[in-house]
């Protein structure tokens, strides 16, 4: 069963808001005295949107600085490559769990993996490579 993001998400006190654009997958804001909130294209693939959550996820939990009001509206959006490959590496961890790969990559092919984990094919390619598993063949 996939890992419940919303509900996540508010266990952690942040607010998860749709927004209907392009260009930004999602982005952690946090704004005192508001509560973090995490903002996501809900024009985005269901995949993509869950992988965005979870790495803006990561930005919170591992404290990493979140966007701030003048970055915001001035267009300033660059961020830290070391902590925007701690977030996917956060991301991949919390949306296909080790051990819970290991138990089922031999039982199910790739496509049924990225059902069962509602993520890209890509994100379960990479994270079967990093683990040194291997799928059920087609």
């Amino acid at each position: 069963m996939p890992i419940d993001l919303k509900c996540l998400c508010k266990l952690c006190g942040i607010k998860l808001y749709r927004l209907d654009g392009e260009g930004i997958d999602a982005m952690f804001l946090h704004i005192p005295p508001s509560p973090p909130t995490i903002t996501y294209n809900a024009n985005s693939l269901n995949v993509r949107c869950r992988f965005s959550i979870a790495h803006e996820l990561g930005h919170y939990v591992l404290k990493h600085k979140p966007i701030s009001f003048s970055e915001l509206f001035n267009g300033d959006l660059g961020r830290d490559a070391r902590q925007e490959r701690e977030a996917n590496i956060f991301a991949a961890k919390l949306l296909m769990p080790k051990i819970m790969l290991a138990r089922e990559a031999h039982k199910y092919t790739l496509q049924e993996l990225t059902c069962r984990y509602v993520v890209s094919m890509q994100a379960i390619e990479i994270r079967l490579k990093e683990l040194g598993l291997v799928c059920k063949p087609e």
